[in-house]
């Protein structure tokens, strides 16, 4: 089946809010898969590789000066100035760049919800400690 990647909805501009960043990776990678599915696979190899992206082979390297151009048209405030300035049009860096830019805020976020889960405020004014015991005796 040949799409025509143009036809597809383009991701937004990223501006560098954690709160969006999930989304906007998830769609920024669908309409480059969409564009050529080999970006599927390397956009996640990039963003986990531990050190800088060098020189890519064929066919990445053409792919690496799309995905370079796409992320300066699709980027806005730090992530651009990221991918602004990476030499020699690496599109590979640019992505590890602003992936691991953002991960570590993503990460932390969803720690915070997940402590916020675990221990409710369970009593307006009141301790949780004191709601509980009151809880447990039957008041309220």
């Amino acid at each position: 089946l040949w799409l025509n990647p143009w036809l597809l909805e383009r991701p937004t501009v990223f501006d560098g809010s954690a709160v969006t960043w999930r989304h906007w990776r998830a769609s920024m990678t669908s309409w480059l898969a969409g564009v050529d599915g080999i970006f599927k696979s390397a956009l996640d190899q990039a963003a986990e590789h531990e050190g800088p992206i060098g020189a890519t082979p064929n066919p990445y390297d053409v792919m690496c000066y799309f995905l370079q151009a796409a992320l300066l048209g699709k980027c806005a405030g730090t992530p651009w100035d990221l991918v602004n300035s990476i030499l020699h049009m690496n599109g590979w860096e640019a992505w590890r760049k602003v992936a691991q830019d953002q991960e570590p805020v993503a990460a932390t976020q969803k720690l915070h919800r997940l402590e916020q889960m675990m221990t409710p405020h369970l009593g307006g004014d009141v301790s949780d400690e004191v709601f509980r015991e009151r809880w447990l005796a039957g008041g309220t």
